[in-house]
């Protein structure tokens, strides 16, 4: 016969709010593709540049390896998941870890594209909504790095 006595742990936290944003770029983009740019670039580097304006949104990595950039340009499809939008009111440059970002990429097989979010000096959004809406929605927030 064993027996065993644990004991409880009181942890304290404090509970996070995220207030509500109005971002200066919304793209929607297809996840799979939002998957590989982040895994492709993760190879050149640790932090990614997304920057954001009515010509497209451009991921860039520089590294000691080298460098790599991704445009996409907004564009049209037959299947919803598969086309690149942008809404921007005001082009945005920020830069954010990419080992987080990778991971954040890895919930793509649940929806066929993905939301990001961009504002100055504001979290990045990354949203998918699950793939029947009625299930609900995963939001990941990023703190852009700050140069010191």
């Amino acid at each position: 016969i064993a027996d065993f006595e644990l004991k409880l742990m009181q942890i304290e936290s404090e509970h996070m709010e995220i207030p509500e944003q109005h971002y200066k770029v919304v793209a929607r983009l297809p996840s799979s593709e939002f998957q590989r740019i982040c895994r492709d670039l993760r190879e050149f580097g640790e932090t990614m540049q997304v920057k954001a304006s009515k010509e497209g949104i451009t991921f860039s990595v520089q590294g000691d390896m080298g460098a790599g950039n991704v445009l996409l340009k907004p564009r049209e499809a037959d299947k919803p998941e598969d086309k690149v939008s942008l809404t921007v009111h005001e082009p945005v440059t920020a830069t954010f870890a990419l080992r987080y970002l990778v991971n954040f990429s890895k919930a793509a097989p649940l929806c066929g594209s993905v939301e990001l979010g961009l504002g100055p000096d504001a979290p990045l959004l990354v949203k998918y909504d699950l793939e029947n809406s009625d299930n609900g929605h995963m939001q990941f927030y990023l703190a852009p790095k700050i140069d010191e």
